[in-house]
């Protein structure tokens, strides 16, 4: 009797399995929204994802990589768990809702980092300009993509099927 056995399945029971930490602090809802979906498109790779709220006791430490989000600018518990982790060599990635990443972006970076990429969504509605609105069921499916595309690239995770490929190359649902 001939046993085939993939390569990829193999290095995946031999190697520690990667672990990705999603992170968010959310004052409306709306990063909390897009926490669980990136939680969604991550838990679609070999990576091990856990979900959490921003704290000083949300260690970093068991993770290869970690994802931060919130809403408008930096709150004072993200501003908290980024000073409270080492940073070396961990891969970070940014989302939010009318989120500016800039100043955490390079904080990290100087701090031995390897920043990934960002999304960037935006909250609609007739009084989005206040931050009452919601966020978009597409930025949502944006978000699944976003978070199990960059887990791909940063575990080197191969991606089979030219739909599969499909799929994530355009956030498109099941």
């Amino acid at each position: 009797m001939l046993t085939f056995f993939n390569p990829p399945l193999l290095f995946y029971c031999v190697k520690e399995p990667a672990r990705t930490l999603i992170v968010y602090s959310s004052k409306r809802g709306h990063a909390e929204k897009l926490a669980r979906a990136v939680f969604e498109g991550v838990r679609r790779t070999p990576s091990r994802a856990t979900l959490a709220e921003a704290s000083p006791e949300a260690g970093a430490d068991a993770f290869s990589m970690v994802f931060i989000g919130f809403e408008e600018s930096a709150p004072q518990p993200i501003r908290e768990f980024v000073e409270s982790n080492d940073w070396t060599g961990k891969k970070v990635a940014f989302f939010g809702a009318d989120a500016g990443f800039d100043a955490l972006s390079k904080k990290l970076g100087e701090a031995g980092a390897e920043v990934l990429g960002s999304l960037n969504a935006h909250v609609t509605g007739f009084f989005s300009f206040l931050g009452f609105g919601d966020v978009s069921e597409q930025d949502l499916i944006r978000a699944r993509g976003f978070g199990e595309r960059t887990t791909n690239t940063a575990f080197y995770f191969r991606v089979g099927g030219n739909k599969e490929k499909h799929r994530i190359k355009g956030y498109l649902k099941d």
